[in-house]
């Protein structure tokens, strides 16, 4: 079965099991076939993890990552603990295993309620698919990252994390690199 095909099914399959999330769906399915990130803006309950989720249990040998962001969340928890050992060794580099760098389709849920560190940190492995671990630069296989919200930020500060390299607003028609999706509740 080739990709195309393959790629129809799991829509099809996606609408049967998420009623009245079509355009959701087809959002989801552009972000996979371009590679370019998606955020989900929706009340909550209105099952934007969920689908990802569901999307995910397709796709053979995924590495998928998910983290619940907040205020307080640390570069440790995103990016993988600092390797003990190698500090012992004057190396001071992260263990990225199950972790963002190492996911090919990542949730970041409430990615607003991030702090600003973070979010900037986000911004080499979002736009250019790298992430700097020591002097070692690691490719990072993403296919796209769903960023997950009940609201947008009080501030656009908090947005950068979802505008393309030109500084372009992703958050436009699907038309534009990345796209929002807002769901509305049940």
């Amino acid at each position: 079965m080739d990709t195309q095909v393959k790629l129809r099914a799991i829509t099809a399959d996606l609408k049967n099991n998420h009623i009245d999330r079509d355009e959701v769906i087809d959002g989801l399915m552009l972000a996979t076939i371009s590679r370019e990130h998606i955020l989900f803006l929706g009340p909550p309950g209105a099952n934007k993890t969920n689908l990802v989720v569901d999307f995910n249990s397709y796709i053979d040998k995924s590495k998928y990552f998910y983290w619940l962001m907040g205020q307080f969340t640390s570069p440790e928890e995103v990016f993988g603990p600092i390797d003990i050992a190698g500090m012992k060794n004057g190396v001071y580099q992260r263990i990225v295993t199950h972790k963002l760098p190492s996911a090919n389709i990542a949730v970041l849920d409430e990615c607003f309620k991030a702090s600003t560190a973070i979010l900037n940190s986000l911004l080499h492995i979002l736009n250019e698919r790298k992430f700097e671990n020591d002097s070692n630069v690691i490719n990072v296989p993403l296919h796209f990252v769903c960023g997950a919200s009940n609201e947008l930020p009080e501030t656009t500060e908090n947005l950068s994390a979802f505008r393309g390299p030109e500084g372009r607003d992703r958050r436009g028609s699907l038309s534009d690199r990345g796209a929002a999706i807002r769901i509305r509740s049940e």
